[in-house]
C-alpha cells in the first residue's frame, strides 16, 4: 500500500515590511548544539558532516557541509531568478568558512523548544535567534554589515511537515524572525542585536534545519528556504494558520506550493504575490472583448502576449488571470509508473533524473537540485487559473493571515471543476479525496472533463463571479476559453454596467462631498445636451471634477479642478451656481476650513479653475450645514445664523449679509419661518416644508420631524430612528414620503410619520457595516417605477421598489470605505443612467443602474438634491383614491398581529379628510375602549391602542369614518398574547 502525504504548516512564517531589494546577499552561518541523546529531538545536536549518503536518488545528501549550504544558497538565488524575470538576485556566503565547522552554542536543542506551551516555544525561538547571531559575531572573519539578510542554519530537523504522529517534537520550527516577532514573543523592549562592534544591528533574519529529511520521508531544504526568503521580500502568507489547512493548494509558493516535487521544485509565487513585488504588470481588461489572447507563464509568446490580465470587480476586488503549465508531464503519474513493479515507491528525485534528465541542473559535489527550466512541474495541469483578489481582506488584517477565513479569502482560486476542494480535509472515502491541493480540474480551458465544468465563468456559474461583499452582482462574464493545447489561450469578456474609465483614482483622499451638473463648457457653450459631470471635494481641500471616460472638466487628463483650505471643523460643501440664467452653472463656490471661495469652471488660470475670490469674512468654524446657492446669493448655516453673501457678478466679489437665525432658505430667495433647531431640511414644492432634528441623548439615539406649510404652521411630527444623513423626498403613490437611512434599515415615511408598507428594509449587513448618506431615488421607466438605493460605508448598493422587493441586478458593490453614498448622474450618452461614488480614499467608481434607459428620470439623484444643495423636490403629482370607499377595506389593520409589548398599531386610509373614532370590543361584544384618530386624507394614518393593561383574546376595533359628505364603519378583529 503506498503512502500519500499531505504536507501542512505547523509554525507560521511571519510577514516583513515590502523591501525593494534587488541584489540580496545572504549571510548563512551554521549553529550546532551542545551533544544529547534527547529522543525528542532528530540527531544529536550536531551537522549530518561525517556521514555520506549512498542513494543516488536521495533528497539533500550528507555531509552537509559548507559545499551543501552553499549549494542551498544558489538553488535559491537560481529559482528567484526565474520566477522573478531577473528582478531578484541572490548571492550569500557560508559561515564558519571551514568546511565542517559550525559554531557552537552552549545548549542542547531542547532548550530553544521546551514543547510546552506556544508562549515559551516562540521564547526559544527567539532565544535561538540571538545566541546565533551573538556567537557568530565573535568570528573575526565575518562582519554582518557585508550582507542583507541572515539566514541561521541549525543542526538537526525543522519541525515544519505533520507527518501524524510526531515522533522529535522538540525539533525547532523554521521562520522569517521579525523584529515584530521579537518585540511580541521574546522581549517588548527588542530593538536589535548589536554587533560589528556596534555598527550594526540585526533586527531579522531566517531560522532553517540542516534538512528536512526525518522518518523515511525526504523533502528538499529549496522550497522552505525560498518561501522563507519570499517573506523577507515582503510576500505574504497564503495559507491559513487558524484553521491550518491550505489557502491556494499547490498553485502558489507561499503555501504548500513550497512543498511541490517534495520541496525540490517550489511553485512560482501566485500572481498576487508576483504582482505584490512588481515583476509582472497585468494587462487591465476595461471593455467588453472576445478572443482576448493570455500567453503561458515563462513562454516565448510572453515576450509579445499578456501573460497576466487582471479584471477589476471594484475598488477592493478583481479577477486575476493567468495561464500556467506544467508542460503536460503529471509528476504524480510518472511517479507510479515507475513504482508500479516495486515494493516501495519511487522518489520524486528518481522521478525527475528519470524523465527531466535534461532541464534539471543537480550540484555534483552536494547532490543539492540547483535549478530547474520550470518551477511549475508540479502542478497539477495545465490552463487558466483565475485568482479573486480582495483587497479588503488585506486592509482588515494586521496580521499575516489574509487566507485565514475559508469563506472569505483575500487571495482565492475560482476552482473550474464547481468544487471549492482547496484547503478542505478529506477522508480516504470522501469524493473530494486528494483534491484539497488542486488538481487539473481546477484549471479553465476547453476540453475539461469535470461534471460541473461550462467553459463560463459568470455570475450563474460555479463557481461564480459575484463580489465577496454580500454576493453583489459585479456583471462579469469570462466565457469561451480556448483549449489548452498551444502557447497562447483565448477567451472572451463582458462586464454588465460597466462604465468605461472607471474606477478613477483622483489622487487625493478625505472625507467627501460630492453633486452633478451639465456645467457651462469652457468655450462659453452651455451644455444642454451633454452629459453631467461630478465635482468632488475632500477633507484635503482639493475639488476634482470628472466626466464621461473619466476625463477632467478644464483638460482631459486632469481631474483637479481647484485647491482650498483643509478642512478643520464644521461641514465641507461645494454648489455651483448658473449666474448668467442661461441653465448651465459656470460658477462653482465651496467652504473649506473656514473659507469661502468661488471659481469659474470655464475658464484655466494656471492650470486650475480660475479663482474669483476667497474670504473668511463673517465666517465661523462652527458651519454647520452645506452651502445653498441661486443666481446671486449663497447661503450657510453657522449655528447662530444663516449668513447670506450676495454675488454682484464675475468677477466683481460679494458682499455679506446675516439672515435671523429662524429664517431658512427653500426656493428662490423665499424665506420660510420657522420656530425648530434644524440639522436636515427637505421640502416639496417649498409647500411642505420638512425638518429633521436629531437627539442629543446618546443613549436615545432617534431623529424628530417637523412637517410645516410655507407659512411655518406645523403639520405633522414624530420621531423615528436616528438620521445619518440627510433624507430624500419622493412622491410614491401619489403621495410624498420621506426616504431616509438609519444606521441598518431604510425607512421610507409618509409625511406624517405613518411608515410606508413594507418598510423598513433590514438587508443582510456585515456587523461592522452601516447605510452612509442619502438614498438616491430614480424611475426606472419613467412610469413612477420607483428604485430606492442606498449605500454602505462598505460600498455596497442595495436597490428597492417602492413596495419594498429588492431591485433585480442588485446588490451591487463599489468596494472601498466610504462616508457619503452614491449619487445618480448620467455621465456618458449610452442610455442607462449611472451610480457614482467617492470612496474615503479617493477613488471614484461608477457603474450603469440595473434596468434604466432613456425613460429613466433622476428624482433625487444627490444628497442635497441638486448641485445648488437647495434640497426641495419640485414635483407635480394629483392624488388618486385608492378605492371609492372612504375607508378602504384593504388598508385597515393593525400590527403586529398577535401584539408585542404593551401596544399594538391600528393603521388605515382615507380618500377624504374625516373625523374618526375607534371603539374597541371583547368577544363577549362589551366595549372597553373608546378613542379618537388622526383622519388625514391620501396618507396612511395611525394610532396606537395600548394592551398593557387588556386580558390576552380576541378583540373586535371598530372605525367609524366621518368626512363631509359620508360615513363609513370597518371592523377587524385584534389578537392580544401577553
Amino acid at each position: 500500500m503506498y503512502r500519500f502525504l499531505i504536507f501542512c504548516f505547523i509554525v507560521l512564517i511571519s510577514a516583513s515590511e515590502l523591501f525593494s531589494y534587488q541584489n540580496i546577499k545572504i549571510a548563512a552561518i551554521r549553529v550546532e548544539f551542545l551533544i544529547d541523546d534527547n529522543d525528542l529531538t532528530t540527531g544529536d545536536g550536531t551537522f549530518l558532516v561525517d556521514s555520506v549518503t549512498t542513494d543516488p536518488f536521495a533528497i539533500d545528501p550528507a555531509p552537509h557541509n559548507r559545499t551543501y549550504f552553499k549549494d542551498q544558497i544558489i538553488a535559491a538565488g537560481n529559482y528567484f531568478n526565474s520566477v522573478s524575470n531577473g528582478n531578484v538576485q541572490i548571492s550569500g556566503d557560508v559561515f564558519p568558512k571551514s568546511m565542517n565547522g559550525a559554531y557552537s552554542l552552549a545548549r542542547e536543542m531542547s532548550y530553544y523548544n521546551p514543547n510546552t506551551t506556544q508562549s515559551e516555544i516562540d521564547k526559544g525561538i527567539g532565544n535561538l535567534f540571538v545566541d546565533a547571531i551573538t556567537v557568530a559575531d565573535e568570528d573575526p572573519d565575518f562582519n554582518y554589515s557585508d550582507y542583507d539578510l541572515v539566514v541561521i542554519f541549525h543542526a538537526g530537523v525543522g519541525r515544519d511537515i505533520d507527518l501524524g504522529f510526531d515522533e522529535t517534537p522538540q525539533d525547532i520550527p523554521s521562520l522569517f524572525v521579525t523584529a515584530d516577532f521579537m518585540k511580541e514573543k521574546w522581549d517588548d523592549s527588542f530593538s536589535g542585536i548589536s554587533v560589528d562592534g556596534g555598527n550594526t544591528v540585526i533586527r531579522q533574519g531566517i531560522i532553517l534545519p540542516e534538512t528536512e529529511n526525518q522518518q523515511d520521508v525526504q523533502v528538499a531544504l529549496t522550497g522552505l528556504f525560498v518561501s522563507n526568503i519570499g517573506s523577507y521580500l515582503g510576500l505574504l502568507d497564503l495559507f491559513s494558520p487558524g484553521e491550518q489547512r491550505s489557502g491556494i493548494g499547490r498553485f502558489g509558493l507561499m503555501d504548500v506550493g513550497l512543498f511541490n516535487i517534495s520541496g525540490l521544485i517550489p511553485a512560482i509565487p501566485s500572481p498576487f504575490s508576483r504582482k505584490k513585488l512588481g515583476w509582472e504588470s497585468p494587462h487591465y481588461l476595461t471593455s467588453n472583448q472576445n478572443s482576448i489572447q493570455i500567453a503561458q507563464y515563462g513562454s516565448a509568446a510572453s515576450n509579445t502576449v499578456p501573460s497576466l490580465i487582471e479584471i477589476a470587480v471594484n475598488q477592493d476586488e478583481s479577477f486575476l488571470l493567468e495561464y500556467r503549465h506544467n508542460q503536460n508531464s503529471n509528476i504524480d503519474s510518472l511517479q507510479f509508473e515507475i513504482s508500479k513493479d516495486r515494493d516501495e515507491f519511487a522518489g520524486h528525485m528518481e522521478v525527475l533524473k528519470t524523465f527531466f534528465e535534461d532541464e534539471i541542473e543537480i550540484s555534483d559535489s552536494s547532490g543539492v537540485l540547483l535549478s530547474v527550466k520550470n518551477y511549475d512541474i508540479g502542478l497539477p495541469g495545465k490552463g487558466i487559473l483565475i485568482w479573486h483578489i480582495d483587497q479588503s481582506v488585506i486592509r482588515n488584517n494586521e496580521s499575516n493571515s489574509i487566507n485565514d477565513d475559508p469563506e472569505w479569502r483575500a487571495v482565492d482560486l475560482e476552482e473550474a471543476d464547481g468544487s471549492q476542494d482547496i484547503g478542505e480535509s478529506y477522508s480516504l472515502l470522501d469524493a473530494g479525496y486528494q483534491s484539497e491541493l488542486g488538481t487539473l480540474f481546477d484549471y479553465w480551458f476547453k476540453g475539461n472533463d469535470a461534471p460541473l465544468y461550462k467553459n463560463i465563468f459568470s455570475a450563474e456559474s460555479r463557481p461564480n463571479s459575484l463580489s465577496n461583499l454580500n454576493r453583489a452582482n459585479t456583471g462579469i462574464t469570462i466565457s469561451n476559453f480556448s483549449s489548452n493545447k498551444s502557447e497562447i489561450m483565448t477567451f472572451d469578456f463582458k462586464k454588465d454596467f460597466h462604465v468605461p474609465g472607471f474606477p478613477k483614482s483622483l489622487k487625493s483622499s478625505g472625507k467627501p462631498f460630492t453633486i452633478s451638473a451639465k456645467p457651462e463648457l469652457n468655450s462659453g457653450i452651455p451644455a444642454i445636451e451633454q452629459a453631467d459631470w461630478v465635482f468632488t471635494i475632500n477633507e484635503s481641500g482639493a475639488i476634482n471634477a470628472f466626466g464621461k471616460n473619466g476625463e477632467g472638466l478644464l483638460f482631459q487628463n486632469k481631474n483637479i479642478l481647484a485647491k482650498v483650505d483643509a478642512n478643520s471643523t464644521g461641514i465641507q460643501s461645494i454648489a455651483l451656481a448658473d449666474t448668467n440664467g442661461n441653465g448651465n452653472p459656470e460658477l462653482l463656490i465651496a467652504m473649506s476650513g473656514g473659507t469661502l471661495s468661488g471659481f469659474d469652471i470655464t475658464v484655466a488660470d494656471d492650470s486650475l479653475a480660475k479663482e474669483i475670490f476667497s474670504t473668511t469674512e463673517n465666517i465661523t468654524a462652527a458651519v454647520n450645514s452645506p452651502i445653498v446657492v441661486d443666481r446671486n446669493q449663497i447661503f450657510y448655516v453657522d449655528g447662530i445664523n444663516i449668513n447670506r453673501f450676495s454675488v454682484k457678478g464675475l468677477p466683481n466679489g460679494f458682499i455679506g449679509t446675516s439672515l435671523n437665525m429662524n429664517d431658512v432658505l427653500i426656493k428662490d430667495l423665499t424665506a420660510i419661518r420657522s420656530t425648530f433647531d434644524f440639522d436636515f431640511i427637505g421640502a416639496v414644492n417649498s409647500n411642505e416644508i420638512v425638518y429633521a432634528v436629531n437627539s442629543e441623548n446618546t443613549e436615545n439615539e432617534t431623529t424628530e420631524y417637523f412637517v410645516t406649510d410655507s407659512t411655518g404652521v406645523l403639520k405633522h411630527s414624530f420621531t423615528s430612528d436616528k438620521l445619518l444623513g440627510q433624507f430624500s423626498i419622493a412622491v410614491l403613490e401619489s403621495t410624498p414620503a420621506i426616504v431616509f437611512n438609519s444606521q441598518k434599515e431604510l425607512h421610507v415615511k409618509n409625511l406624517n410619520g405613518s411608515a410606508v408598507i413594507n418598510f423598513p428594509i433590514r438587508p443582510n449587513l456585515l456587523e461592522d457595516e452601516y447605510f452612509v448618506g442619502t438614498p438616491a431615488i430614480v424611475d426606472a421607466s419613467g412610469e413612477d417605477d420607483i428604485v430606492i438605493i442606498v449605500t454602505t460605508n462598505k460600498g455596497q448598493l442595495f436597490a428597492y421598489d417602492q413596495k419594498g422587493n429588492s431591485v433585480e441586478g442588485f446588490p451591487l458593490s463599489f468596494g472601498g470605505s466610504f462616508s457619503e453614498s452614491a449619487i445618480v448622474v448620467q455621465l456618458n450618452d449610452d442610455t442607462a443612467l449611472e451610480l457614482v461614488a467617492v470612496s474615503n480614499s479617493g477613488i471614484a467608481s461608477a457603474i450603469e443602474i440595473p434596468g434604466t434607459n432613456t425613460s429613466s428620470e433622476i428624482i433625487w439623484g444627490s444628497s442635497n438634491f441638486n448641485s445648488a444643495n437647495n434640497a426641495d423636490l419640485d414635483t407635480s403629482y394629483t392624488t388618486i383614491p385608492i378605492s371609492d370607499n372612504l375607508l378602504p377595506k384593504s388598508r385597515f389593520f393593525n400590527y403586529p398581529n398577535p401584539n408585542e409589548g404593551d401596544e399594538t398599531t391600528i393603521r388605515y386610509f382615507l380618500n377624504e379628510a374625516a373625523e374618526v373614532n375607534i371603539l374597541i370590543f371583547d368577544a363577549a361584544g362589551y366595549k372597553i375602549d373608546e378613542f379618537s384618530g388622526p383622519g388625514l386624507a391620501f396618507t396612511a394614518n395611525e394610532v396606537k391602542w395600548q394592551v398593557g393593561n387588556v386580558a390576552s383574546g380576541v378583540y373586535i376595533c371598530q372605525l367609524e369614518a366621518v368626512s363631509e359628505t359620508r360615513t363609513e364603519r370597518k371592523m377587524i378583529k385584534i389578537l392580544v398574547v401577553h
